[in-house]
């Protein structure tokens, strides 16, 4: 019997210019036990966190559902999403913490509940965890060592992509979705634009964006609506959040310090204000890690 041939055509190369650009930022890489602080803790994250159970177990529980991860499984739960989470005594994990984001803020992926896997799952994505969690420390967050090369930096900042490629095409299949890019409109673009510039608290200025536009405030939010699937005021927020996450995690601003950075009254109006977005004080923020 003559063999099938199959006559679907290949899908062509892609080219760079073919390719709209995607931020992957690292919030959390770390390895080892979980620090006492971060074992019971609630609320949302501006980002991505993905766990490996090397040891030990933990019970995240949702506003829909209740799931247990065990030793030999991994769990990604999407950014934004409520959830409080019960690790068990020395449970001991990888965790990897990011942002994966289009142009203009705009996240990759979108997921309503947490998607779970084990090492065959998704061939190679835990030794990739591995490499970006591999230092001479126990216990260590992105990027390791003081002052690394840019080899080192590039190689990676590589082995990320690479973790969330693996990861983002297996959560496809298990039903998330990725947003497509809205069509480009100057006038929008000027708006955002100037939030990036200038990204504070506060009244956003819309009298200032109707000279640069044109348009007035329901104008602008109805474009914000088509292009950002969102209002301009939460996506500053998600914006804001994100960015004073990062000042208190990673850069280990005060927080006297990140509310004067950002814009805030004073420290009370601004732990409230952080609390409203991920469920956490600052401080609490700061002893969980993020974990």
């Amino acid at each position: 019997m003559a063999a099938i041939q199959n006559t679907q055509a290949s899908p062509p190369p892609l080219r760079w210019p073919d390719v709209e650009p995607i931020s992957v930022l690292p919030v959390i890489a770390y390895r080892g036990q979980v620090k006492a602080s971060g074992t019971h803790t609630q609320g949302a994250r501006p980002c991505h966190t993905w766990w490996w159970i090397e040891s030990g177990s933990v019970t995240v529980t949702t506003r829909n559902e209740a799931l247990s991860v065990t030793a030999g499984q991994w769990v990604l739960i999407p950014s934004g999403l409520w959830r409080e989470q019960r690790f068990s005594h020395e449970t001991r994990i990888i965790s990897v913490n990011f942002l994966a984001h289009w142009r203009k803020h705009l996240p990759v992926l979108r997921h309503s509940r947490p998607i779970l896997g084990t090492k065959e799952t998704v061939p190679g994505l835990l030794e990739t965890a591995g490499e970006i969690t591999e230092t001479p420390k126990e216990e260590a967050s992105f990027p390791p060592g003081p002052a690394p090369s840019v080899t080192q930096t590039l190689e990676l900042t590589g082995a990320l992509y690479r973790f969330v490629g693996k990861l983002f095409a297996y959560a496809v299949t298990q039903g998330a979705i990725i947003n497509t890019l809205p069509s480009t409109d100057s006038r929008i673009e000027r708006v955002i634009r100037d939030i990036h510039s200038d990204l504070r608290a506060g009244p956003l200025p819309f009298a200032r964006w109707q000279k640069q536009t044109g348009l007035g405030r329901t104008q602008l939010e109805r474009l914000a609506r088509r292009h950002l699937h969102r209002s301009l005021h939460t996506y500053r927020d998600e914006l804001l959040t994100t960015a004073v996450c990062r000042a208190l995690t990673t850069q280990h601003l005060m927080v006297k310090q990140a509310a004067e950075t950002y814009g805030f009254v004073d420290t009370a109006h601004f732990c409230r204000w952080l609390r409203a977005q991920i469920g956490q004080s600052p401080a609490s923020l700061q002893r969980s890690d993020m974990v």
